[in-house]
């Protein structure tokens, strides 16, 4: 056994996955090689002040990485040399873009294994995937997105579903469609700040609408603003849940009779 003590960086990370990366880095560096056995997890724990439960996760996120194996009675052992991918990069950790609201960084040991599990079938299915694909998904990506939907109580055709990389290539492909240069297109007050980029490029003029009560305020347009209007894009379900336009009790669908030409498009997430 050697005596071995992980270097931790403060970059924001838990501390389970800080020693896991030093793991990775010390195997890459050459401080530890195959064969090396590691120190006990309780032992390791005291020298580094924390708890003994960080020290047993940070050896399982090792081991599921293929660095490490434990065997009972005998310790934990370093097993093979640390691919390049387990090695995070400093310049990205470092990235951050706070004009966007993005979702919770994955901390749980075993969805970041279920995450590298879909990573090595993206792998195994690299070439095939480097090809050209279906602006609106595969047939095999469609059957995925409906059995998803019907665990949602929704059972759409799959002629009737699209799928694509994400919300914003979604909106851009949703607006080629419904607008055209100098059209109006609604959104809340407070709304995905991505639109405004793809309004841009559209060349379409974005509008905020009022909300009230029940969310979105669609009697502002039934026939009380005359603008002309192709479209209404309501991108964050989060911050007002949107006024449904097929339920009849809603103001959308009591207004929408006074705008002939108003489209509604409606973020479900």
């Amino acid at each position: 056994m050697i005596d071995w003590i992980p270097t931790l960086t403060q970059n924001g990370k838990p501390r389970y996955l800080a020693i896991a990366e030093a793991i990775a880095v010390d195997i890459r560096t050459g401080t530890l090689s195959p064969g090396d056995r590691l120190p006990p997890q309780r032992r390791l724990a005291a020298r580094l002040g924390i708890d003994f439960t960080t020290v047993s996760r940070a050896y399982s996120e090792a081991q599921a990485r293929g660095l490490v194996a434990s065997h009972v009675g005998r310790g934990t052992f370093v097993t093979s040399v640390a691919p390049e991918a387990f090695c995070s990069d400093p310049q990205r950790d470092g990235e951050e873009d706070l004009s966007m609201n993005m979702a919770p960084e994955p901390t749980d040991a075993a969805l970041l294994e279920k995450m590298r599990e879909g990573m090595g079938y993206v792998s195994a299915n690299l070439i095939a995937l480097l090809r050209y694909q279906s602006a609106v998904g595969s047939e095999q990506d469609k059957m995925a997105a409906s059995t998803w939907l019907s665990m949602r109580g929704m059972v759409p055709l799959l002629e009737r579903i699209a799928v694509t990389p994400g919300a914003h290539p979604t909106m851009v492909a949703i607006l080629s469609i419904l607008t055209t240069p100098g059209d109006v297109v609604l959104c809340e007050n407070i709304t995905y700040p991505g639109i405004r980029n793809i309004a841009a490029q559209m060349r379409v003029q974005l509008k905020g609408i009022a909300m009230d009560a029940e969310g979105d305020s669609a009697r502002c347009v039934g026939g009380r603003d005359q603008s002309p209007c192709a479209a209404r894009a309501l991108s964050e379900p989060d911050l007002a849940e949107p006024d449904d336009p097929d339920d009849p009790d809603s103001a959308a669908a009591g207004d929408r009779g006074g705008a002939q030409s108003l489209w509604f498009a409606v973020d479900r997430g």
